[in-house]
């Protein structure tokens, strides 16, 4: 059977591959005042500025233009210039546009810059800011700008710079032009022509169901809408009653669509009902013609779970005009109810902004006023008119129509679609991931129609979003309000919000448009300016008067937050007399002016009177009632005549109706002062910079490299490429015996943690629930799996203070028997476990409890560390509390856990670090850094032992992590973080996990991991002359590859003995955080990028750098059967009486072999499921063939546990090659051989076993290729049987059944059919689905008779057979959806990529 194999030849370039193109930009106009704007004359006259840059030219069989690559930049202003001082003049204005891109090892948008330099010799330079953008790796983006010159300079010069050192500089092409000249202006007309046509609009009618179920109709079952309530934010539809998969909601959108555009599709779906895992969702579209079949077009599917909103996206293109055009939604199971959200569809041809621009924050100190002008109070300027004009009145209707507030509104008239309506661009001023609220009064001219508010998204890569901020019934008579929020978790390229709706013809008058301030004091009259209690009012009989003589500054932690000193306060204060309960005191409302989800900074100083015969400490606390609900703003304790800041923070998340602050809390009797309330938005991201430059100075350090042994031709041009694989800041997670069971968990928790705690497994009351019953069952299994995966540990706890937490046996012992139990405690525990235990929480809440110091006195505490020190003098023993870091609780506040340190030292408890618990709630990053600060006066090491937020919202708690994070990594005392959990429904607190029940990583937990990939550096660029580099990282493990080249060459050079040195280590660091910097190191010498091997390794033993892009760099989607190496195989020897040794994992390449070597192999495969895991299919099984083969060879084989580790290993290492899920698979050849020379019949000497790997695509594509060879006179061979000549036996590579009714017949295994792994599944499948299988000798005549005929195979997977031909009889067979074959492989392959429950235990999860 002849085959023929397509092979890919695949080229590494020396440098760099070109980028795709956001636009073409390759003609350079005449006017350019630019010389060789698109270097197509190499760099003359470019300049590099302190660094070096060269030209990839194009090749002759591109119609694009070469580049420039700037590299070796150690500095962002580094980059290429030219000068051109002859060409520019005074007045005249300049237009900029520039082509460029940036590359390297980083993923995230870099910042470049054009700028214009101005030298004077008679003053200092200038400086000119044209313009900035935003370019990702390997994609061009443009960067366009303008700039004048007053006053002509000696010398002028343009340049590009920005990115960050070790990023290249790629610069396509640049252009200035005169604006005057005739091709701009034509430009600037075409421009202005083109503007006036609309983005793409939504053509689905009420695609929120807002109206209900309006223009949507129930497809033969039931629908309704559950309106948007305090539950629900948002309105959705829900279509029951469902009896088949194809039932569902549709639209009519005939009228709406138009042949030769390309449509995109986005809708928001979800399910509920009795659904397994998953369910599936389609978006179809139905296309009826009159006169002939309806035909119906699948636009797009997802695969959602109960209760769990996802997108599901497509596109589709109509060829010709049909007579109706329906859009549905169907494909869940029958009885399984379809949740709707939205719907969106619009025409990708009408998108007007193609350009990416610049993102950027607007200045600090006002960034978070996105509307410019909001109340018209500067004409219209920063608004403009989105397909109509717009006026400014001070009234209208003869004086009917007059302001909501101010002295003018603006209208919308002359509006020709829904769409248009007033518009502003916030592209400057707007922040991703950041929650904004924006509102504004709006009213019509007549009539009444829904008006809405819409956020208009155009990203960095293109893609476009409408997002609806909300919506409102406005009418003629009266200004009505439209509020609402909106959130943007990608950086946007534009971002433009505008006010729609009414049909053209109705003008939209419009008052204000405003959004929420960060950092602005929304309590009232807070500083008593005017001497009143305006805003104020007394909460019970207490009676309330201003009083003076009150701190005239703010209280600290507000300045610190609000980053002012110059602002004052008045001096006076809210006094409260005749208190007769401790919740009296003053109050205000601020119900509308607190927002959802905003997390608040409480700040106010106060003070307590000597009234009421005061004697001891009093409690202040600043709350709030929401709709009657206590919520925690801050207390302080006060004790004495002094004025205390009172400091804390809220959050509310849910819409309330009323919403009051008050002060309360000391004693009835007690007169409580209040002076300078603050309360303000706090915006968490403006400090983040901060700390990543505080992080900077505490955990990286400056490092030098030198490279010896090479000679100075292979050290011309050898570049070094340092990634780190881990960072050395300690991040752990609590976890329960339970979780260990769990596969996806523990691949969750090894691949994100080098720490674990254990929940409750060692607590005194788990241990010993009853005395004298010890459990320390699951404290020992657990530990065994950290030791297992190298997971360090740390104790919690050896004793609860608390009482409540104490095992009721404990808390009825007397006095001598309770120390006595204390002590055995304390002996089993840490005598079981010595040296097992990093750390131990000793006695945990002290300042929350005290049932043993109430027992035994406090010098039992101090015993208790002094015993633990003696039993495990390694252990680090720790304090552990509460509330410490977050004002919440008087109880604990660093001041008294300071003082409680001091005094178990004094009493020779050997206290070895400091445990802030972190259940935090809308934290403040201020106010934990406070906290870390006072602490850190101890001289102790401070861990954050049990953190863990929580929101409803996964972006706010992704927000609260991010704090939480970045305070404990940027803060040089703390010297570690444990989360307390991330699996939903094993946390402690609701809606603080990072990974939802099944599997899935939340927004929160994807900020996580998006923090983590922060904290490595990754560095790349050219080696100096003397083979030295230096770079600054973070503490920890790094991967260094030295790439050599000399020429052209295409011949490897491979010395082995280039060294790589760490020569010199710069730090300013104190000693006891001087972290090194552990480098394992690897030299490569190529003439293409990575094609080679390893050399040696300084300081030890080589590690395996494993390729951590998520992806190769393939084209999946045309992915054939050939071999395409992966990176790695492992290899495993043994002699042959001999044992296999352990085996590794080594780069794919050519192996020794005697010619007189035999082996045997196996094949088995890898599959991703869709969240990115890898999956193999009865590995064991492959195992166990190869072993019987091995048998009848005479040959010794691996055994199972061996041949599977060696399948895991190598899928893993390969993992950027496995295909995503749908386009193929990682296909696994396990190879047994022979390899030690033997002439005569008998065992060789050595055998190796090796397993190497191959991305494949779908083998139907194969079968594709028999098909067309067929029509040459080619065919595939089915083997009969060699005796009679009758039976079925084989196809060339596969195993064969046939169909007859509900009977699946196979030829029975006799020693000349193989096995298969494929074959044995699908019978099993097959009986499970109620099929008599058979397996016997089938006759030609059976199969001629068949209703189907199908084959199976590792490569072939579950594939139908089209025709037989036999003695020129040529039968044909089902082949559809409905076949037996396609419901048989449908099972198989949902299970092989974990799309179906695997009940069967087939798939093993490779962790």
């Amino acid at each position: 059977m002849p085959i023929g194999l397509l092979l890919q030849l695949i080229t590494s370039l020396l440098l760099l591959s070109p980028l795709r193109h956001s636009k073409a930009t390759t003609l350079m106009a005449y006017s350019n005042i630019v010389h060789n704007g698109d270097f197509s004359d190499g760099l003359e006259p470019w300049y590099p500025n302190a660094c070096q840059a060269f030209v990839v030219s194009s090749d002759s069989s591109s119609s694009d233009s070469g580049y420039a690559v700037v590299t070796n930049r150690k500095e962002t202003w580094q980059g290429l210039e030219q000068d051109i001082t002859p060409q520019v003049s005074p007045g005249v204005t300049y237009n900029v546009s520039a082509c460029v891109g940036v590359s390297g090892p980083f993923h995230e948008s870099s910042q470049v810059l054009a700028t214009v330099r101005l030298e004077r010799d008679d003053s200092p330079t200038e400086y000119l800011f044209i313009g900035k953008t935003y370019a990702s790796r390997d994609k061009w983006v443009d960067l366009e700008g303008t700039f004048s010159i007053s006053n002509m300079a000696d010398r002028v010069v343009i340049y590009l710079e920005g990115p960050a050192p070790g990023k290249d500089l790629l610069i396509r092409s640049v252009t200035v032009k005169d604006s005057t000249s005739r091709d701009f202006q034509e430009k600037e007309e075409n421009k202005a022509a083109f503007s006036v046509y609309p983005p793409a609009l939504n053509i689905i009618e009420n695609h929120d169901f807002s109206g209900g179920l309006c223009s949507w109709n129930s497809n033969s079952c039931d629908s309704f809408v559950v309106g948007s309530n305090e539950c629900n934010s948002e309105s959705y539809a829900v279509v029951n009653n469902r009896s088949e998969t194809w039932q569902g909601l549709e639209q009519d959108i005939t009228d709406r669509v138009s042949p030769g555009c390309s449509y995109k599709v986005s809708a928001s779906v979800s399910v509920w009902g009795p659904v397994q895992r998953s369910a599936q969702v389609l978006a179809t579209l139905k296309l009826e013609h009159q006169g002939s079949e309806t035909e119906f077009k699948l636009i797009g599917k997802t695969y959602v779970s109960n209760d769990v909103w996802k997108t599901l996206e497509g596109t589709f293109a109509l060829s010709g005009r049909p007579d109706r055009v329906v859009f549905f939604l169907e494909g869940p199971p029958p009885g399984v109810d379809l949740l709707i959200k939205s719907v969106t569809i619009h025409c990708e041809s009408d998108n007007q902004f193609e350009r990416s621009r610049d993102f950027s924050s607007a200045p600090e100190a006002d960034h978070h006023h996105i509307f410019l002008n909001s109340s018209f109070s500067d004409g219209l300027n920063h608004w403009s008119g989105r397909g109509c004009n717009l006026m400014l009145h001070e009234s209208l209707a003869d004086g009917r129509i007059l302001p909501h507030s101010g002295t003018c509104f603006a209208s919308a008239t002359e509006r020709t679609h829904k769409w248009s309506g007033i518009e502003q661009d916030i592209t400057e001023r707007v922040q991703r991931k950041l929650i904004y609220e924006a509102s504004s009064v709006v009213r019509l001219s007549h009539s009444h129609h829904t008006v809405q508010a819409t956020l208009y998204v155009q990203y960095l890569d293109q893609r476009e979003e409408y997002i609806g901020i909300s919506s409102v019934e406005a009418n003629h008579d009266d200004w009505v309000k439209l509020k609402g929020k909106f959130l943007l978790n990608g950086s946007p390229a534009r971002a433009v919000v505008y006010i729609e709706g009414p049909p053209p013809g109705i003008d939209v008058f419009v008052d204000h448009f405003e959004s929420h301030v960060f950092g602005m004091n929304i309590v009232s009259n807070s500083h008593l300016t005017d001497g009143t209690i305006e805003g104020w009012f007394p909460l019970g009989d207490c009676h309330l008067r201003v009083g003076e003589g009150s701190p005239q500054i703010l209280p600290p932690l507000a300045r610190h937050s609000l980053r002012t000193t110059h602002e004052y306060l008045s001096g006076r204060y809210v006094l409260a007399t005749n208190r007769s309960g401790t919740w009296m005191g003053p109050a205000q409302m601020i119900t509308d002016k607190v927002k959802l989800f905003l997390t608040y900074q409480v700040s106010a100083w106060v003070k307590v009177g000597s009234g009421g015969g005061l004697t001891c400490p009093q409690d202040v606390n600043i709350a709030l009632s929401v709709d009657g609900k206590w919520v925690n703003g801050g207390k302080v304790e006060v004790k004495d005549g002094d004025w205390h800041e009172v400091v804390g923070s809220f959050r509310i998340e849910k819409q309330a109706k009323k919403v009051m602050l008050h002060a309360q809390g000391p004693s009835p009797g007690v007169d409580l002062m209040v002076a300078g309330l603050q309360i303000f938005a706090v915006d968490h991201k403006a400090r983040l910079s901060y700390l990543k430059g505080q992080a900077d100075m505490v955990r990286k350090r400056n490092v030098r490299l030198k490279v010896t042994g090479l000679d100075p031709n292979e050290l011309s041009g050898a570049t070094v490429k340092i990634r780190q694989t881990s960072n050395s800041f300690p991040l752990g997670s609590s976890i329960s015996r339970s979780n260990i069971d769990n596969e996806d968990f523990v691949e969750f928790f090894l691949n994100n943690f080098k720490w674990a705690v254990f929940g409750n497994e060692l607590k005194w009351s788990w241990t010993e629930p009853e005395q004298g019953n010890l459990n320390y069952r699951d404290a020992d299994e657990m530990l065994g799996f950290c030791e297992t995966y190298n997971v360090e540990t740390r104790g919690h706890c050896i004793f609860w203070e608390v009482e409540s937490a104490i095992q009721p046996w404990v808390q009825e012992l007397s006095e001598p028997t309770l120390e006595a139990a204390v002590e055995n405690r304390l002996t089993d525990l840490l005598t079981r476990y010595n040296g097992k235990f990093r750390h131990y929480d000793v006695n945990n809440e002290m300042l929350h409890g005290s049932f043993y110091r109430d027992k035994l006195g406090f010098d039992a505490r101090a015993k208790m560390f002094r015993t633990a020190h003696e039993l495990d003098p390694l252990a680090r023993l720790f304090l552990n509390e509460y509330h410490i870091e977050d004002g919440f609780d008087s109880r604990s506040s660093p001041e008294k856990y300071i003082k409680l340190v001091h005094k178990l030292q004094k009493k020779g408890a050997p206290v070895g670090g400091i445990g802030i618990q972190g259940h935090i709630t809308s934290p403040v990053g201020h106010i934990v850094r406070n906290a870390l600060d006072k602490l850190s006066t101890l001289g102790l090491p401070i861990w954050f032992t049990e953190l863990d937020v929580s929101s409803v919202n996964e972006h706010v708690r992704g927000d609260d992590l991010e704090v939480m994070l970045w305070e404990a990594f940027a803060h040089p005392a703390v010297e570690g973080v444990m989360l307390w959990g991330f699996w939903e429904l094993f946390m402690s607190r609701e809606h603080a996990h990072l990974v939802d029940a099944d599997g899935e990583v939340n927004e929160a937990g994807k900020r996580f991991l998006e923090i983590k990939r922060e904290w490595l550096t990754f560095v790349e660029g050219g080696v100096e002359d003397e083979g030295g580099f230096e770079f600054r990282g973070y503490h920890g493990s790094y991967v260094v590859e030295v790439v050599t080249c000399e020429g052209s060459s295409s011949t490897t050079k491979n010395k082995g003995s280039a060294i790589v040195k760490m020569i010199k280590t710069i730090s300013s660091l104190r000693k006891s955080l001087a972290l090194p910097i552990h480098l394992h190191i690897r030299t490569l010498q190529t003439f293409s990028k990575y094609n080679a091997q390893a050399a040696s390794a300084v300081e030890e033993r080589e590690k395996l750098f494993y390729q951590n892009e998520e992806y190769a760099d393939m084209d999946w989607d045309n992915l054939g059967f050939a071999l395409t190496p992966a990176d790695y195989m492992y290899v495993m020897k043994c002699s042959k009486d001999g044992d296999f040794t352990k085996g590794e994992l080594t780069r794919f390449g050519n192996i020794e072999l005697s010619p007189s070597a035999g082996a045997i192999y196996e094949g088995t495969k890898a599959y991703r499921k869709d969240n990115g895991k890898l999956l193999l299919f009865r590995p064991d099984h492959n195992a166990v063939r190869m072993q019987h083969g091995a048998e009848r060879m005479l040959m010794p084989s691996p055994s199972v546990d061996q041949f599977v580790d060696a399948v895991k290993q190598t899928a893993f290492a390969n993992k950027r090659w496995v295909p995503p899920s749908g386009k193929g698979s990682l296909y696994i050849r396990p190879l047994l051989m022979g390899t030690g020379p033997v002439l005569g019949l008998g065992p060789a000497p050595e055998y190796t076993f090796i397993v190497y790997a191959s991305p494949v695509g779908n083998y139907f594509k194969v079968l594709k290729a028999l098909s067309r060879a067929k029509s040459l006179g080619y065919s595939d061979v089915l083997y009969l049987d060699s005796v009679k000549k009758k039976y079925l036996e084989e196809a060339s590579a596969c195993n064969v059944f046939i169909v007859k009714g509900r009977t699946i017949s196979t030829p029975a295994t006799n020693g000349t059919i193989l096995e298969g792994i494929t074959r044995k599944s699908v019978m099993e499948i097959a009986c499970d689905q109620g099929y008599q299988v058979v397996e016997k000798a089938v006759h030609v005549d059976e199969v001629m008779d068949a209703d189907e005929v199908f084959c199976t195979g590792t490569a072939v997977g579950v594939a139908p057979v089209g025709t037989i031909t036999y003695q020129d009889k040529r039968v044909e067979y089902e082949t559809g959806d409905e076949s037996v074959c396609q419901k048989l492989r449908s099972v198989l392959v949902g299970i092989q990529t974990g799309l179906v429950e695997d009940t069967k235990g087939w798939v093993t999860c490779i962790n």
